[in-house]
């Protein structure tokens, strides 16, 4: 519902998500009946955890879903390399460059001709707030040098606003109807360099 490859987990045995509808990026799941703060976030192999908030409210950064190659989850029986986590090991594993430019592009767009106005706001006659939803971006990636360096980009756009209403039964003149505003820009860029046969490196910045 909200383009967050974190949905996609739920095809796995076991594992059951969690969909945010309060906050942008922080759907969850729970995995093998543990709390979905036990488990442990990563992106290409590294920490992709929220240490203020924890794994209740999902990864740290939402990684974006164009961005994404495939994805790894861990259920049990993780070896030595993972810790902190007795629920599940989730991995995004991001696309990268090649020799070739290649890319994508995407455009989601909902305004308020197709929403109803809710309980509140239709039985109190109060005036329909503007609830729109966009989102629009893509991904380019391709070689900085042929065969040895290439970069891969991604950008996601999302604005959401949604419908929120407040009725005081007691003071009906403090009844309102607003927008909650939600504002992001979601980027991605990795740089993969081979040095040797034997030797890369690689950067990454979400």
């Amino acid at each position: 519902v909200n383009r967050n490859y974190i949905e996609f987990l739920g095809l796995l045995p076991g594992v059951v998500p969690n969909s945010s509808t309060i906050s942008f990026g922080a759907d969850t799941v729970n995995v093998n009946g543990q709390n979905s703060a036990s488990n442990n976030y990563m992106v290409d192999g590294g920490n992709n955890n929220d240490d203020y908030l924890g794994q209740g409210f999902g990864s740290q950064a939402r990684t974006a879903l164009e961005s994404i190659q495939e994805f790894q989850v861990l259920t049990n029986q993780y070896d030595a390399e993972f810790g902190r986590t007795t629920g599940g090991v989730v991995n995004a594993v991001t696309k990268q460059g090649s020799n070739q430019f290649h890319g994508s592009a995407f455009n989601f767009w909902t305004d308020s001709t197709v929403t109803a106005k809710d309980f509140f706001v239709r039985t109190q006659n109060l005036p329909k707030p503007d609830t729109t939803k966009k989102q629009w971006g893509g991904t380019l990636g391709g070689p900085i040098v042929k065969d040895r360096a290439h970069f891969f980009v991604s950008l996601e756009r999302v604005i959401i606003n949604e419908g929120r209403s407040s009725v005081f039964t007691t003071r009906p003149d403090r009844n309102f109807a607003i927008s909650q505003d939600t504002d992001v820009w979601n980027l991605l860029g990795r740089v993969d360099h081979q040095l040797t046969s034997t030797q890369t490196y690689s950067m990454r910045w979400l």
